[in-house]
């Protein structure tokens, strides 16, 4: 993700930080695709100290649900991955 999509995702209110306590463990962003029916979840990122643990599924429900009732739309995915 470079620095202007995350900008412009925060300007957009669109992206969700996810902490264990002060520590950033993931964040999550949805965006909604004017002129369509649906909202496009993604990117999702999980650091690398709480992979492996539920972190992403939570984080998935959680922007579902949230991107959901505020577009009043159908949600599609967006998966980013890093290897």
């Amino acid at each position: 993700m470079s620095w202007d999509e995350l900008e412009r995702l925060l300007q957009a209110h669109s992206v969700r930080f996810f902490y264990d306590g002060d520590t950033l463990a993931g964040l999550a962003a949805w965006e909604v695709i004017q002129n369509g029916p649906w909202v496009e979840i993604g990117p999702f990122y999980v650091s690398e100290a709480y992979r492996g643990q539920g972190l992403g599924s939570l984080m998935f429900d959680a922007v579902e649900f949230i991107a959901g009732i505020i577009a009043n739309r159908f949600v599609t995915v967006h998966f980013d991955i890093t290897i």
